[in-house]
Order: structure tokens, then sequence, then C-alpha cells
């Protein structure tokens, strides 16, 4: 494995430069990303996933990229048979404190995730939810019965089917189908769009070009009302729920490979709700587009990699007004098709960073950025820092703060509207405490979590996803 950093190569963009530095440059395939501290030693690791199918590449599977804190990086084996890996999530599936993997398998056909064993270097075992799932595109975790299990919604392109499994608290899963004629389907969000309280399903299909919300209602068991969108998304691959707008709604984020786009949709908060589109531009071949706001001016602008047939990675600044005006830059278009993308604080100092790889180049980089956010980007001790993780966030998860406060703390979540949305006071006798987001009924967006003991405060802005 070939591991170095690339000697301080910065990339500017407008007020903002990144460097870019080498996490692995021989995983052939990689498809997906996510960013986790999988052996609690407070740096973030990696676990990957590869679309590789051949018998002789060394990078099948999933795999778990430990940071090893000098900027070398060990791969750890999760489960190499996992084939033509097309999504990861973590997520904490039997509520022991440890991070566990959920994936989705085109080839392999199936949904399923592994149990972390704990430790140093954590054994895995594998738990299938669905077998016989053809062409698995992507699964996500949402408790959707609020009965305090995590529940598994997940897509199979070829069988046209979108599906929820309920966990049962013997960790078995109960199976409802939302919907059995959605070919071609490619990605999924959950979130209660139209503020009715229930938990509602928004997909997308490559092949029939459809941007589709699926609306629960409350009764047991549940029945959902599809609502067609959109049906000019031609090579839909992927949507992300975000507040676009600030405005206590969840928009949407949309990437589309055929027809090049990248698409806001803009919720009107009514019920039934009125989406409004807003393009942010082309970006060819585009198979995944995330938010970010990389220069901290409060507004979201987007990350994004294009496959095929022009390979590459570029940010695209929002310039702000209604509808936003974005531009671009290309960060990097000399690797062969980028795919993986994810967005993270990934070095804890307060501005976001984010992580791609291509997938013909088999190379995994991350993009620090530089920029100086005025929050916890003091010298001295680290112990007095503030740090977040994860950050992002999803809600149902638990936020990690380590910070060098110490006694009576006041810990507050403000959202960009100035409304503190979580207030609480804790006996704080302990570097670490855990603020469990499921208290509170959190919107896609970012907010300021703000931390007071006596006259001293730290903040550090945060992402809910």
């Amino acid at each position: 494995m070939l591991l170095f950093i690339l000697s301080f190569q910065d990339w500017a963009y407008g007020q903002v430069t990144f460097t870019e530095y080498s996490i692995d440059e021989n995983f052939s395939g990689v498809s997906t990303i996510c960013p986790v501290d999988i052996d609690k030693d407070g740096l973030k690791d990696v676990v990957c996933g590869s679309e590789t199918t051949s018998a002789t590449s060394i990078s099948i599977g999933v795999w778990w990229l430990r940071n090893n804190g000098d900027g070398t990086w060990s791969r750890h084996e999760i489960d190499g048979s996992f084939r033509n890996v097309m999504s990861l999530e973590i997520i904490d599936m039997n509520s022991d404190g440890l991070p566990d993997v959920l994936a989705s398998g085109w080839t392999s056909n199936q949904i399923a995730y592994w149990k972390n064993g704990g430790g140093a270097i954590p054994s895995w075992t594998k738990v299938t939810v669905r077998a016989n799932f053809t062409n698995a595109h992507d699964a996500h975790p949402y408790d959707l019965n609020h009965d305090a299990l995590i529940d598994i919604v997940g897509l199979s392109a070829y069988q046209g089917k979108v599906v929820a499994w309920y966990q049962k608290p013997d960790g078995s899963f109960t199976e409802q189908v939302i919907d059995n004629g959605f070919t071609g389907a490619r990605a999924l969000a959950i979130a209660d769009y139209n503020n009715d309280g229930n938990t509602d399903i928004c997909a997308v299909s490559a092949t029939k070009k459809e941007l589709v919300v699926y609306y629960a209602n409350n009764e047991n068991p549940v029945v959902w009302t599809k609502e067609i969108i959109d049906q000019s998304l031609d090579g839909a691959h992927e949507v992300i729920n975000y507040d676009a707008d600030n405005d206590g709604d969840v928009d949407l984020l949309t990437s589309a490979y055929n027809s090049n786009q990248i698409d806001i949709w803009k919720n009107n908060g009514a019920n039934p709700v009125v989406w409004t589109r807003e393009p942010v531009g082309s970006h060819v071949g585009v198979n995944r587009a995330l938010p970010a706001d990389f220069d901290g001016d409060g507004d979201f602008d987007v990350v994004a990699t294009g496959k095929f047939p022009t390979s590459k990675l570029s940010i695209w600044n929002n310039g702000g007004g209604t509808p936003g005006t974005f531009s671009e830059t290309i960060i990097n278009d000399q690797l062969s098709a980028f795919w993986a993308l994810c967005v993270d604080d990934f070095d804890n100092d307060g501005d976001q960073d984010f992580i791609s790889g291509a997938s013909v180049s088999g190379v995994i980089r991350w993009w620090k950025n530089n920029l100086i956010t005025g929050l916890n980007e003091e010298e001295g001790n680290s112990i007095e820092r503030m740090n977040i993780f994860p950050n992002p966030a999803k809600r149902g998860t638990s936020l990690e703060i380590t910070n060098g406060f110490a006694g009576d703390v006041v810990v507050q979540l403000i959202n960009f509207s100035g409304d503190t949305v979580l207030w609480k006071k804790l006996a704080k006798d302990k570097k670490s405490i855990k603020i469990d987001l499921q208290e509170t009924v959190l919107l896609p967006g970012m907010y300021c979590l703000l931390i007071q003991s006596g006259s001293a405060v730290q903040c550090k802005k945060i992402i809910v996803l």
C-alpha cells in the first residue's frame, strides 16, 4: 500500500484553500466512504467500500482504514467478500455504544450490517437483513416507528423495490414493501417533509428519471402515499436532505449523471408540500453532490463528484441571493472515475473538510479546509479545544463533546435563526460528555453548539443531516 502525503498542494477557492492529503493510493474500485472513529482513539478513521468484483483485487468488499495519527493508515478487513458495495452507513444498530456498518451490495444482492465486536482491532459479525435483493443500491438506518430500535430502508434497482425493515427487540426484522414498481432505484433519504409528525421517504430512479416522496400516515402498519415530484432527472443517482435556506423545512439536493444536473428542491413548508427547483449547475457525469458551508458565510456550498465521461471533483460556491447563484471551482480532474464522497470536520478544527475517491485510479484522499473560523483555533493545550463527534451528525444519534471544562456546564444548540432548540445543564466531571439528539426534534441544517462554564464560553458550528 502506497501511503504518502501530497506535499501541501493547496487549492485556492475564494477565501478558502484546501490542502490535499493521501489516505490510500491502492484501493481499486472505491465507491463509498464514511469517516468514523472506530477504535475510539480520538482520531477519525475511514470505512470504505469497493465496487470491484475482480478476484485479483485487494480491495473487494468493506474495509476499515485506521488513522495511525502520523499521516499513515493501516487497512483492516471488515468483509472481503461483499461485492459491489453501493452504499455505507455508520450506525449503532444494537445500542451497545459501538459503531456498526450498514451496506448494500449490487452483485452481493444483499442488505447487511456488521456488528462491531469492540477492542483496538474489532472483530465483525455479519447480519444479513435481506438476501436475494437483486442490485441493492442504497440502505439507510432510521427509527421509523419511534420505538428506540433502528430500522432500515433499502432499494433494489432491478426489482424496483423500496422496502422498510422494522427491527424487533430480538434483532430480527419485519419487512414492509413500500413500492415494488420503482425500477432503476438508486438512492433514498428519510425525513418528515410535510411536518405532520410522520417519517416520510424520498427516492430517485436513474431509469425512470424520477424524484418521488412516499408520505407516511400514522396508522399501524403505515400506509404510504407516493407523490412524483419530477420526471426529468435522467440518471438520477443521489438525493440528500438539508435545509438549503435555513427556514426550518427539509429541502433536497439531487444529482443526475446522464442529464449532468445538480439541483436544489426547496420545500415551502406547507402540507401538501410545494417543491421549487433551483439549479446549482451542470456537472458532467455527476453521481454525488453534498452540501456544506466551506467558507463559513452561513449558506451552503456544494461539493460534487463526476465519474464518466469526464472525471472531476468540484466545489460549487454559493454566492447568495434567491435563488442562489453558484460558481464552480475544479479541485481535481486528473484522477479517473471520481465517485465516493463525504463531508466531515475530519481534523476537528471547526471547519468542513471533504474526502473523496476515484474508482478507476483506486485513490482515496482528503482535502483539509484551511479556513480560519475564529472558533477553537487557539494555540495551546489541545485539551482546552472543543471537539465534537460526529460532525456532520445524523438525527437520532448522540454527539460526543470533548473540551477542558469541568463542573456545571450549560449546553445549547442554536439554529441559524437564533432559536435555542436544545438546552441542558449538566455536571461535567470528565473531558467528554454525550448529548442525545433523539431528545429533541431537529431538522437537517446548520446549528451552533455552545457550551458555557461560568464566564467561559466555547462554540462550534455543527451540521445535522
